[in-house]
């Protein structure tokens, strides 16, 4: 791509709205799913070259869309009887690619402040502050963590990533 740097300023004005739509289509696994991946993928591409301004609208809005997401995953999570068992396991993979992308996308919002790092010792421009990313991480761990079933920790990958995330999280 030519000039990457233009994504940004055509995808960072649409990102409240992007992270709105969660709030009307979270009983849709496939839309949620693609709001994550989206913003997941948003994220590990572009976060590099964001602007402070497009950062914290970044930050913001991921936060939102985690909340929105959280909400209603976990207001709607009842415990089912031995019966419904199988339709709970199938319910488990459906959510395996949402948290699998939210947390990828909180791994990649915590890459920012390696990022500036390695930034504020070439240059001396202003970047985010450690504190608005680690408040963000924490925050996004806080409406994952009650999404994280016993049984979605049977998937290895899936558990390999949230306890990368959790530690990385302490270090930040």
């Amino acid at each position: 791509m030519s000039e990457p740097e233009r994504i940004p300023h055509f995808i960072t004005p649409s990102l409240p709205h992007l992270s709105g739509l969660m709030t009307y289509y979270a009983e849709d696994l496939t839309i949620c799913e693609g709001l994550l991946k989206l913003f997941r993928d948003y994220a590990e591409q572009y976060i590099s070259m964001l602007t402070r301004e497009q950062c914290i609208e970044l930050f913001a809005t991921s936060a939102k869309l985690l909340k929105h997401y959280s909400e209603h995953h976990c207001k709607n999570r009842v415990v089912s009887k031995r019966s419904e068992a199988i339709e709970e396991e199938f319910e488990e993979e459906q959510q395996y690619n949402d948290v699998m992308s939210a947390i990828q996308l909180l791994i990649h919002l915590g890459t920012k402040d390696f990022t500036n790092l390695c930034n504020t010792a070439s240059h001396s421009s202003k970047g985010v502050d450690t504190s608005q990313i680690t408040d963000v991480i924490f925050f996004g761990l806080q409406q994952i963590l009650p999404l994280m079933t016993q049984g979605l920790l049977q998937f290895p990958t899936l558990c390999q990533h949230y306890f990368s995330l959790v530690g990385v999280s302490l270090f930040i």
